[in-house]
């Protein structure tokens, strides 16, 4: 649940900080540009908003993972500074499962019921945006069915003419259908499985009725119709960027202006001109609803003023041209490989790995697993201890603080999902007793797999000085039962 709000997060400030570097050059490539090029680099930046690629050091990743001293509130309601060279920046945000650290008694020091109640509203944040996510899709799915639903009940069939014009166009390649509607007032193609190209009940010419078939032939041919679900669904998972609304028109228009750029790049200046009246006759007189999935030839009055302008300057462009506009693409291309997402710290490979009882761990590859007595094992670094597994007695119906050493204090603590078992992180505070005269201040990292049907725990833990929290979440990753065994 964590990790998917901080993708999710992670994506949305990536591609929105691309989608505005997009914002910024447009001015300048506008009328410099081809037409396709443009569009194409809006689905860069759609890639960067959902694709969840990224290496170590990109921005993003650097951004919610860097060398910083961040305050946390611990269990005596005291501000600590802590280390958050990792993942606790954000982890200490998004702890999960309150109602369950409530019974594992990590709120038992939380006299004012702060830290609970924080944790609990920022648990709700994941199923807001859940239910956001899921609303949007089913508004637009469900606008979908009932558009489709209203154009077939009043699907009229295409004369044999103009059939026969479409089959001349497409050379008998493709399955698209031609029907006319009177429900529409301009011509759509619509079905990315069964494409149909519904034109509007009206008397065109044979040259209207060909650029017409010429415009959504190319949207056709270009799988525009998947693109449009793609925005779609990308724009449902990222309903809560304001910018995303933004980015979908702009990819709408710069979609509408590569076609036209498409069809009309063989045409004399004759054929420019007719392409150009048969846009103002076929403009749209409304918009369609919410969900209505399907590429229609001039749906907006208020951009075609702008379309028009650019089939008549259009011209071809000359090879230094074409090399800027490689070059720009490149560049908006590295610029969404280098913004990256959050995708944690990894220091070095996991190889090192080690049997106990039926499971087996596994540690970066220049640390040494030594097996000790009474079933436990050290790991070490550099010759030095940096932490260990051993096993533990748990009793069910007794508090989490019975696997906890004397004399510690809990910073954090929170459940983990998507492991064979219950498992239970924290970051402890241990002092030594007062009799012993020593202050030092030890902070550890402890991941509890708590195996409730044979009443034993699995402990495993890190010197928090000397591992990164995200590698010592690795190890733990890597801590399964063997394959040699069923079940725990």
């Amino acid at each position: 649940m964590n990790e998917i709000i901080k993708l999710i997060l992670s994506l949305s400030l990536s591609g929105s900080i691309l989608a505005v570097l997009v914002f910024v050059i447009k001015p300048f490539i506008k009328h410099r540009l081809s037409k396709t090029l443009q569009y194409y680099i809006w689905f860069v930046v759609l890639l960067r908003l959902i694709i969840p690629f990224s290496f170590e050091g990109s921005i993003i990743n650097q951004l919610m993972y860097s060398d910083k001293t961040t305050e946390m509130i611990n269990t005596q309601g005291t501000v600590q500074q802590v280390d958050s060279n990792s993942v606790s920046i954000l982890s200490s945000l998004f702890i999960s499962n309150p109602q369950g650290n409530v019974a594992n008694g990590v709120y038992n020091n939380d006299i004012d019921h702060s830290r609970y109640f924080t944790n609990l509203v920022i648990e709700s944040i994941f199923y807001i945006w859940l239910l956001g996510m899921i609303f949007a899709l089913a508004i637009n799915i469900m606008g979908y069915a009932k558009f489709s639903k209203q154009l077939k009940q009043r699907n009229i069939l295409a004369s044999d003419d103009e059939n026969k014009l479409l089959a001349t166009l497409t050379k008998g390649k493709t399955n698209v259908k031609l029907v006319r509607n009177r429900f529409t007032t301009t011509p759509l193609l619509i079905g990315v499985i069964r494409p149909q190209i519904i034109i509007p009940d009206y008397k065109f010419s044979k040259q209207q009725l060909e650029n017409i078939l010429l415009h959504e032939l190319t949207h056709l041919r270009r799988y525009d119709l998947a693109m449009k679900w793609l925005i779609m669904i990308i724009t449902s998972i990222h309903w809560f960027n304001p910018l995303m609304y933004i980015i979908k028109k702009a990819i709408n228009r710069a979609c509408e202006m590569s076609c036209d750029e498409a069809v009309i790049k063989n045409l004399n200046a004759e054929q420019k001109q007719n392409y150009g009246d048969t846009l103002i006759d076929v403009v749209a007189e409304q918009k369609y609803a919410v969900g209505a999935l399907q590429v229609t030839m001039c749906e907006e009055k208020k951009h075609l003023k702008e379309r028009l302008f650019a089939i008549m300057a259009y011209k071809k462009k000359p090879r230094l041209f074409m090399f800027i506009s490689i070059l720009i693409f490149l560049v908006v291309i590295s610029s969404a490989v280098v913004l990256g997402a959050n995708v944690g710290v990894v220091d070095g490979e996991i190889s090192e790995s080690k049997q106990l009882d039926q499971y087996v761990v596994s540690t970066p590859e220049h640390w040494s697993i030594l097996s000790q007595p009474q079933s436990s094992m050290s790991f070490e670094e550099n010759g030095k201890v940096v932490g260990g597994l051993d096993v533990t007695p748990y009793y069910p119906d007794q508090p989490l603080s019975q696997l906890r050493a004397n004399h510690t204090e809990v910073i954090e603590s929170h459940s983990l999902e998507g492991f064979f078992t219950k498992v239970i992180q924290e970051r402890l505070q241990q002092t030594p007793p007062a009799a012993s005269g020593d202050t030092t201040v030890t902070e550890t990292l402890h991941f509890y797999f708590i195996i409730e049907d044979k009443n034993k725990a699995y402990h495993l833990y890190f010197n928090a000085q000397d591992v990164d929290e995200q590698v010592a979440l690795n190890i733990a990753k890597s801590f399964t039962l063997h394959s040699s065994n069923i079940s725990p």
